[in-house]
This record gives C-alpha cells, structure tokens and sequence, in this order.
C-alpha cells in the first residue's frame, strides 16, 4: 500500500498522453484512415448496399445522380484548398503573436487532421462512386451512392462549422485564458495540498548499500509525468527507495540515467522504474504546471521585442500568471518525497521551489520590459496583490523580487520623472495608476 497523497497518472491522462504521443510522431494516419474509408465505400459501398437493400433506384435518375457526385468531388477540390490556405495565414498571424510551441496545446491543431482527411474523403469517395452508375440497372443508380456521398459532404460543412471558431481561437485574447486555465488545472492536480508552516521537516533517505542505475532505453525526449503510485509500490515490495534523477520537464538523451534503486533488492525496483516514467517528446502542462508559466513568459517576452514592441500583450500575459503565483503559492510544493503506508520514504524526485516559480513567471518579463511603463507598474500591481496571498515565510521571495526590480527601474529611467511613474502599481499598466475605494 502507498501513502494516500502519491498521485497516480489517471487512466484517462495515460490513454490521452498516448494518443498524444501516438498523434504527434504519424499525423499523418488520421487523414489516410478517412481516405481508405473512403475508398472502400466508394469502391465497395455501392455493390455492397444493392446486396442488402436490392436494386434501390435514386429518384434522381443515373444522370441527376452522377451530375451532384461530380459536383461534390470538383467543389471540394476548391473547398479544401480555400479552407487550408485560409487557415494556415490564421495560423501563421497567430503564431506570430505567441511562441509556436504554444500551438501544440491548441484544440485546433487536432481539428485540422481530421478536416483534411473528411475533405479529401469527400472528394475520393464522389469520385469512386460514380462509376457505380451502372449496378442498380441501365436507367438508374443505386440510390445508397447518393446517400453517402450527401453525407460525406454534411459531415465536411459540420466539420468546417468546428473549423471556423476553432481558428478564431487562435487569436492572442483567447489563447492566454485558455493558457490560464490549463495551467491552474494542473496546479489543483500537481499540487493538491495547501501549504502549512507547521509541516515536519522533510525526511532524509538512507541509501542502502546495494544501488541499481535505470537509463532511458527508450527515444530521447522530456521527462513528462511520474506515475508515483507505481513507483512507490516497486520500491516497497524491494524493500528499498527510488531516487529520481531528473525533474519533470527536463530532456533526456538516450542512454541517461533516469533513477537509481537503493536499498533492499534494487534490481526489483529498477526493472519495474522504467515503465512508471513517461519520456515524450514534448513537456506537458497536464503533469507540469511549470511549463504552462514558460509559456506565457515566452508570449510576453515576444511581445517584448524590438521588432514587436507590444506591451499591452505582456500585460495581459501578466493577467494570467498572477493567479497561477497565487495558487502556487499557497500550496505544498514538496510534492517530491513520497512514502507508503507505514511512513517509510519510498520515492524521491526534485521539484521547483516556490522561489524558482516565481522567478520563472516574472524575471524574464521584468528584464525585457524595463523599458516599458506599462509593464513595469503591471509587475507593481501584481508584487502587492500578490503579498496578501502567500504565507509569511514565501514572501521574503517576494519582497526581494520588488527590491531588485525597483533597483532596475531606477537603472533603466535614471532619474527622470519616469522612473517614479514606473514604480507605480496599475493594473492596466496605463491608465489606473491611483485607484481609491471610496471614488464613485
């Protein structure tokens, strides 16, 4: 049995990782299994359905019927090519605006592969149906090749119904909400406990004698999730402890060590280490709250270049981080020192601190727009609300984050009346710099 606070990887998150995985090395399979559908209905739907059905003649006549199936196939040949250029200008603008690695946590990156395997399906199913023109008899055509051919070209209209907001949600002002929300989904799952100053002080692991090293034998790639149940159950039943060499996130060459099993009988744990590590070829904000913060910094820094120069997006971008601080910040982030039932420390892997959180949200940030008004008195407006946020012992963090960015502003406005108006807190970065509670 495990300590009742180790998280397990759901069987949902494990199934969604996989296809994931699966996803990202063949794209490429999600069209072709729509166009082999394709083909086989076209080649055989038609035959098939005058076996079931009988000779079922279309009202529409052999004429009528090869007309609409040669216009579905040439119409979809200009649908599929305008709907793709138009998409990938949107995606092209829109990942100008923020990173690119951001669009693979897109829901419209998903939509796409199916899009273009409905389309091209469509158009291959209407060509191959035709020549089914014949098999009702010479008057006619078996009605069952006008059916499904309609419904191809329904199911691509309904497909492009999706396609189209699914788009527009590329736009900066709707992908940093859904960054957001990502993020303190992971935080609630990754951190479940809230901090308490009263906790005892972290345990020590006693290395045994007998060590055993796991490497990743597997294709390079981050470490994205650790399946902690798993892990704590093999280190119990070798009667030993598991030591995680890498945080979640970092990147791991073939042949690196991954954990090392010490104490009682290692080789136990460690061909059973392994397979509780998942290494994709990507991080992911599901099981790493860190990433969906790296994120939004590199929206907001990209803003923050000379060839963009767009302060408002890093402050919006500074919108979303401040409640993911929050969260972070009043929870237990010694998630790393796992143990059983019986208290016995079974698994240990490294962690960020609540210091290492913060400066990854703001550091960056605060060093490229020293020079912007707006975001250095967004930063102030987020310093002071934040404080009332944390326990006392995480804002010694803090307050030395707003000393070394006060000395920043004064280094970066000299002694100009604009360093006084950066120190201010707004947050709307312009706008509100005084805000008064009993103001109308």
């Amino acid at each position: 049995m495990v300590d009742r606070n180790a998280r397990a990887l759901p069987g949902p998150l494990k199934r969604s990782l996989r296809h994931e995985e699966w996803a990202e090395r063949k794209p490429w399979l999600v069209p072709l299994l729509y166009v082999a559908l394709a083909a086989a209905l076209g080649l055989r739907g038609p035959e098939l359905g005058s076996r079931l059905l009988g000779p079922l003649v279309s009202p529409i006549g052999s004429g009528g019927a090869i007309a609409l199936l040669s216009a579905i196939a040439s119409g979809m040949m200009a649908f599929t090519g305008i709907v793709f250029s138009l998409v990938f200008v949107a995606l092209q603008f829109g990942s100008s605006s923020y990173s690119p690695r951001l669009l693979r946590v897109l829901p419209a990156r998903r939509l796409l592969w199916h899009a273009m395997g409905v389309f091209a399906g469509t158009f291959l199913y209407a060509l191959l149906a035709i020549r089914a023109a014949d098999l009702a008899g010479r008057e006619g055509i078996n009605a069952v090749a006008v059916w499904v051919g309609l419904t191809w070209l329904v199911a691509s209209i309904v497909l492009l119904a999706f396609l189209v907001p699914a788009v527009q949600g590329l736009s900066i002002a709707r992908v940093l909400p859904l960054l957001g929300r990502r993020g303190a989904e992971a935080v609630g799952r990754v951190y479940p406990r809230p901090f308490d100053p009263r906790r005892p002080p972290r345990l020590v692991l006693e290395p045994g004698r007998a060590r055993r090293l796991v490497r990743n034998e597997g294709r390079p790639g981050y470490l994205a999730a650790i399946d902690e149940v798993g892990l704590v159950e093999a280190a119990r039943e070798a009667g030993g402890a598991l030591l995680i060499q890498h945080a979640i996130g970092d990147y791991l060459a073939h042949g690196e060590p991954l954990a090392l099993a010490v104490g009682g009988r290692p080789e136990i744990a460690a061909s059973r280490a392994g397979r509780c590590l998942l290494v994709a070829s990507d991080r992911l904000i599901e099981t790493d709250p860190a990433y969906a913060l790296r994120l939004l910094v590199d929206a907001a820094i990209r803003a923050l270049s000379p060839a963009i120069n767009d302060p408002t997006t890093a402050v919006m971008v500074l919108d979303q981080i401040e409640p993911l601080l929050r969260s972070l910040g009043a929870a237990d982030l010694e998630v790393g020192r796992v143990c059983d039932a019986e208290g016995t420390l079974r698994l240990v892997y490294p962690t960020s601190s609540w210091e290492d959180l913060l400066l990854l949200g703001l550091a960056e940030i605060q060093q490229y727009g020293r020079d912007s008004i707006a975001v250095e008195r967004r930063l102030g407006a987020l310093l002071e609300s934040l404080g009332p946020w944390l326990p006392e012992p995480r804002r010694g963090a803090l307050r030395r984050f707003a000393a070394r960015r006060r000395e920043r502003i004064r280094e970066a406005f000299g002694g100009s009346g604009s360093a006084a108006e950066a120190e201010q807190a707004d947050r709307q970065g312009l706008g509100h710099g005084e805000r008064r509670a009993d103001s109308p």
